[in-house]
């Protein structure tokens, strides 16, 4: 059953499951670039970035979390994958870095002191001018640093060609960038006749990590912070779901080895976090009367909604139903419509009525199943009462659920409600394989973004058999982390159409046991 839980939750989970009690790690933040910011102490982060370098170590750590051991990482990590291209980057310290893509000779003609490694890699250059004219001169000069950095295709090509840039004059075809290089980067601050320089090598690898999917993912430290280190969230799903194991398991009893086990994530296939078919996204909204006082922040946190999924797939229909007494859907192409239309046709949604929930539902799901043509599917729902109409039967709904889940591959559904008056209805379309996520108040609509990049994702469905013989499903985005029912030691299942059974390993054993294929479930 599909349980939901917030993004930073499920990253602290994952952090968790990694670190795995050899120092403690606390998630302040999920910026907008889908990076986390993390609180560490400097050995703590050291010791994970060092396990991010061993694959077969960092599974260890991990299943030892599963089965509630604590680990020990005293001993000095020794199997380090060998020539990563990330971590050959930083195999120097971050003044050298800089030097092999702007020379020292050069920075020394733009009049900037040399740069000198103070921190988890980053060099600093601290320079005091005699005159406000020197200063904004080493104020100018630093800039031409932070636009040759705001290029990643010309420092690619500097490392390619082992050729960093020694004058200016190299620097005449550059153009100033689409986009502000982040601080983070590259830091330049003046006071007074003061200038200072900061260059996080760390950060700048962060970016180039695209090139080298199959890298371990790498920490920098965050500048403006005390003891606040950057991940990216999404190189770590992709690197966990690939290099780590088919299923990752939570114990939830501790060291007893018959205890219930909690799936934690999903085996991810292949690299990509989405593909290029297009998706086919419907929304079905609540507008009647008891809505009226969440209408307005309803609409905006959908206008972010749809904003986002827009700026992440470049081939989409979304469909967007209004239901009250009735119903009315309009839908909207990728290639006529703009995220204007969609936010003007959301900004004039009005509340009024009484609530047709079932019979919307059975409708919508009914038009998904006729869209052949799409990869990628995903419904969502927003109520926050039950039906009042009785169009339509819970069990009817559930019936349409269960054989859109089973027509389609790559289907999602998503039920968003305000208040319990569907909670059992709503549960028990979970079993099906559908996430529920129950809003405390409508501002929490936003907690639905971190679906919105996983919507054209491939996605399995994980089937339990449990031992009333009653299928539980779960479905998970390839790669992604994904909190399910607690299952048993001895429980059949099926992902995809691979079928195994949940065996305890042996203590040496370096993963879950997935053994056999068990027979159909009819």
């Amino acid at each position: 059953m599909a349980k939901h839980t917030t993004q930073k939750e499920s990253a602290q989970i994952m952090m968790d499951a990694i670190t795995n009690n050899f120092g403690e790690t606390t998630i302040v933040k999920i910026d907008k670039e889908k990076y986390i910011h993390f609180k560490a102490e400097l050995k703590v982060v050291e010791k994970l970035q060092s396990l991010l370098q061993a694959p077969k170590e960092l599974f260890k750590n991990i299943w030892k979390a599963v089965k509630a051991n604590k680990s020990n990482l005293d001993e000095e990590i020794t199997s380090l994958e060998q020539n990563e291209k990330t971590y050959e980057l930083l195999n120097n310290k971050a003044s050298k870095l800089l030097s092999n893509i702007i020379s020292a000779e050069f920075i020394e003609d733009l009049s900037l002191n040399k740069f000198e490694d103070c921190d988890f890699n980053i060099a600093s250059s601290v320079t005091i001018s005699n005159s406000m004219y020197k200063a904004k001169h080493v104020q100018a000069g630093a800039g031409l640093i932070q636009l040759v950095l705001s290029h990643p295709e010309k420092i690619k090509e500097i490392f390619e060609q082992k050729k960093p840039i020694i004058s200016e004059e190299e620097l005449s075809n550059l153009s100033d960038p689409k986009e502000v290089l982040d601080e983070n980067i590259f830091f330049i601050n003046r006071e007074d006749k003061t200038v200072t320089a900061k260059f996080n090598a760390a950060a700048l690898v962060q970016t180039l990590t695209s090139d080298f999917s199959e890298s371990s993912p790498i920490i920098a430290k965050f500048m403006k912070a005390q003891d606040i280190y950057t991940i990216s969230l999404e190189h770590l799903q992709l690197f966990i779901g690939s290099k780590i194991s088919p299923l990752i398991f939570k114990s939830l009893g501790g060291n007893n080895p018959n205890a219930k086990l909690e799936p934690v994530t999903l085996y991810q296939d292949h690299l990509e976090s989405k593909t290029e078919s297009n998706c086919f996204f419907s929304i079905a909204i609540d507008v009647s009367d008891s809505m009226s006082s969440h209408m307005k922040v309803c609409k905006e946190k959908l206008n972010s909604i749809l904003t986002q999924f827009v700026n992440k797939t470049s081939n989409w229909t979304i469909s967007i139903t209004k239901f009250n007494d009735n119903s009315f859907t309009k839908i909207f192409h990728s290639t006529e419509s703009t995220i204007k239309d969609l936010n003007n046709h959301i900004n004039k949604l009005s509340s009024s009525g009484y609530t047709n929930l079932l019979g919307t539902m059975r409708e919508q799901l009914k038009i998904i199943q006729e869209q052949s043509k799409y990869g990628h599917y995903a419904f969502m729902v927003i109520s926050d009462g039950a039906d009042t109409e009785k169009k339509a039967k819970e069990e009817e709904a559930i019936e349409d659920t269960q054989k859109t889940l089973k027509s389609l591959n790559n289907f999602q559904m998503f039920t968003l409600e305000l208040g319990t008056e569907n909670k059992k209805f709503f549960e028990q379309l979970a079993k099906e394989g559908c996430t529920h996520i129950n809003l405390k108040n409508i501002s929490n609509l936003s907690e639905f973004m971190q679906y919105t990049e996983q919507l054209n994702c491939s996605t399995k469905i994980i089937e339990f058999l449990k031992e009333s013989e009653k299928i539980y499903n779960l479905t998970a985005p390839s790669g992604k982390i994904a909190i399910g029912e607690a299952i048993d030691i001895g429980t059949q299942i099926r992902i995809g159409n691979e079928k195994y059974e949940i065996e305890s390993p042996d203590e040496e054993e370096s993963g879950v046991k997935l053994s056999g294929n068990y027979d159909e479930i009819n």
